[in-house]
């Protein structure tokens, strides 16, 4: 989880939300390290697999590039949609 974070410029609740997220989606499992219980490991399942293999394919075709300085916007716009999308779900009266 730490790599993901350093990786990703998320704080460490907003990548717990958003792994929980992608678990409830079945995209990615989580699991503790056997060898170092403080470790927590996250792995994608064959679905988040495919869902990678298929958006970055649709991005290699479109073009389009993502600069270091632009990931923070974009991870924290797919955050807020991802919220929505919760929201939505769990009471669509509330959009």
């Amino acid at each position: 989880m730490s790599q993901l974070g350093d990786s990703t410029l998320l704080t460490g609740a907003t990548l717990t939300r958003l792994v929980d997220a992608m678990i409830n989606d079945n995209l990615v499992l989580r699991k503790v390290d056997d060898e170092d219980r403080r470790r927590v490991l996250v792995y994608p399942t064959r679905r988040g697999t495919l869902t990678y293999e298929v958006m970055t394919r649709a991005i290699e075709q479109s073009g389009l590039t993502v600069a270091s300085a632009e990931r923070k916007r974009l991870t924290d716009a797919l955050d807020a949609v991802l919220d929505r999308v919760r929201l939505a779900d769990s009471d669509p009266a509330k959009l």
